[in-house]
């Protein structure tokens, strides 16, 4: 499996991907989700959902937290 950096960068991108995949899915932009995830008290700009996606940006639990919540998904 490697080590735990590599591990965490396969997370990193498949979150990313997955943050990509249901928004295009609901239609949104970046920044239409950026919009959402401020209104919801947790913002992340539009920039930082690029890099969310790209898996350049360090997720935390709340980034997490915040983009199920707002893309209505589980985290699972």
């Amino acid at each position: 499996m490697g080590n735990v950096a590599d591990y965490a960068s396969a997370v990193a991108k498949w979150v990313g991907g997955r943050v990509k995949d249901v928004r295009e899915a609901r239609g949104w932009t970046q920044e239409a989700l950026a919009s959402a995830l401020t209104q919801a008290g947790h913002p992340i700009s539009r920039v930082g959902v690029a890099k969310t996606e790209s898996a350049t940006r360090p997720v935390t639990i709340e980034d997490l937290a915040a983009l199920a919540k707002t893309l209505e998904v589980p985290v699972t």
